[in-house]
């Protein structure tokens, strides 16, 4: 890392709004916003039926950076990228990322043999460690499993790379942002949950991890060198710490805005988000400790469907939640509500978003707290606007999280497991003869997530006349020009400052 921050590129790279995996990686591998790739959170929510489900790779709307390459006759690999499963065909190698999961094994690989030939190469490949975020108090046996991945992963990097001569290589480290969510307060100083004796002790297992990043980082450098290509790096992200959630749901639901109906007792739904919820209890830190029994749980899971093992995770539970709030939702009665990951909010009767936005300036405007508003019509546009959230909120600096959980107590505001959470700040790095000669006089001090594929396609002499939403960083100095979207989105920006 320090050879290419002294030598080569260094940039902010803004995400999407809000900044998390599903719309950022989409906007990364296509170069255009929500709007266009129909992709806004780790759900599909279709307003007018109401439908919901797990986004995945056939939900991408627009064609990826290899769509184009295909056509060409180029060819690409693309390794554990986010929203690539399952796996559809191009002129290459493709191993998914999330949202496969720990006990998907069909459709991972394209070819579909692949997934054989991987297998054998590190003795059974792993697409995410088998850890849960939420159980605190695990960063030994979390750091041992994320590591046995880490290195399994980098493994299968260098044995694709080798294996052919490629156009565009691209392989996603993603384990960071798992030792980022469990591990910061035992790097960051400022956290309220740090504390010096834990630091100590475990900050040194982050730092291990970020070597062996290092050391593969070195390794490409080396390539890079030998077989004169060029390197970019991206975080469809930046990090920070999480202090915890705030109730979005149960705000709207005290502010009259969402009318949910008493639960005529138990369902799928709600048993399967209770089991769940108690497996991030305490008492099942001491069963994972059991190497016995964690195996047996973990061979149980393997047994279960397809279907029913989605549903234990992350995603799964997201889609349940949702499902939840919309079936016992009262739509004669309900103006608003709030569903994803990032608690976006959906309006049914339009008229009642300036009141809604001003009691949430109020609410938290009282508690000396941060909020950023922003409105689906100003920070999208495309063909799929009509599956984006009428306004997104970002409530101080992403610092805390706004969550749909319906929870029957009187709190609004919640503590969260993980110890930080996304920011719209990530890094762009590059290095390489061509594009440090075409970067480093260029008064480019933000790049934009939408400007990955248009620089990546300038790069290997590909010029695509499509309605991109970033731009060639490698292009002309006149063709720099901002798009449509990255204008909107740096004015909201500078409204918002202004007015605070």
């Amino acid at each position: 890392f320090r050879f290419i921050l002294t030598k080569g590129i260094c940039k902010i790279l803004k995400s999407t709004i809000p900044p998390l995996t599903p719309p950022a990686w989409s906007a990364i591998m296509t170069g255009k916003n929500p709007g266009k790739t129909g992709v806004y959170d780790w759900i599909i929510f279709n307003r007018r039926t109401r439908y919901i489900k797990i986004v995945s790779s056939l939900d991408i709307k627009s064609p990826k950076i290899w769509d184009f390459l295909s056509k060409k006759g180029m060819k690409s690999c693309i390794i554990n990228l986010p929203l690539t499963y399952p796996a559809q065909p191009l002129n290459g190698y493709l191993v998914s990322g999330i949202p496969a999961h720990v006990g998907s094994r069909r459709k991972i690989t394209y070819p579909p043999d692949l997934i054989k030939e991987i297998d054998d190469v590190v003795d059974g490949y792993e697409i995410i460690p088998n850890i849960n975020l939420r159980i605190e108090g695990m960063e030994k046996e979390y750091y041992q499993e994320i590591r046995r991945v880490l290195i399994k992963r980098i493994e299968v990097f260098k044995y694709l790379y080798e294996k052919d001569t490629w156009h565009f290589f691209m392989p996603v480290i993603f384990l960071l942002d798992s030792i980022h969510h469990y591990y910061w307060h035992h790097i960051d100083e400022r956290h309220p949950a740090y504390k010096p004796s834990l630091a100590r002790k475990y900050s040194v297992l982050v730092r291990a991890l970020y070597r062996i990043v290092d050391e593969f980082l070195g390794w490409l450098l080396k390539k890079s060198s030998e077989d004169h290509f060029d390197l970019i790096i991206v975080s469809d992200h930046g990090m920070g710490p999480l202090l915890g959630n705030f109730l979005i749901n149960k705000f709207l639901i005290n502010e009259g805005f969402l009318n949910i109906t008493a639960s005529s007792g138990p369902d799928s739904k709600g048993i399967f988000l209770f089991l769940r919820k108690m497996l991030n209890l305490p008492i099942f830190k001491s069963i994972l400790r059991n190497k016995m029994t964690k195996q047996l749980i973990e061979f149980a899971f393997k047994l279960l469907p397809h279907t029913l093992k989605g549903k234990f995770t992350e995603r799964g539970q997201d889609v349940l939640k949702a499902s939840m709030i919309l079936e016992r939702m009262n739509p004669m009665q309900t103006c608003a509500y709030a569903l994803g990951e990032f608690g976006q909010i959906y309006v049914e009767k339009k008229e009642i978003i300036p009141k809604l936005v001003n009691k949430l300036l109020k609410f938290f405007g009282k508690r000396g707290l941060k909020i950023d508003v922003f409105f689906g019509n100003d920070i999208y546009y495309g063909r799929y606007l009509n599956y984006a959230p009428d306004i997104v909120i970002l409530i101080q600096d992403n610092m805390i999280l706004p969550d749909i959980t319906l929870d029957s107590g009187k709190r609004l505001f919640v503590p969260n497991a993980l110890k930080a959470h996304h920011r719209i700040e990530g890094i762009f790095l590059a290095y390489g003869e061509r594009i440090i000669e075409k970067l480093q006089d260029k008064r480019i001090n933000i790049v934009s997530v939408y400007d990955i594929t248009p620089t990546i396609l300038s790069l290997l002499n590909i010029d695509i006349q499509t309605d991109f939403d970033g731009k060639s960083l490698v292009a002309e100095e006149k063709c720099l020009k901002k798009s449509k979207i990255e204008i909107v989105i740096d004015k909201i920006v500078w409204e918002v400052a202004c007015k605070k």
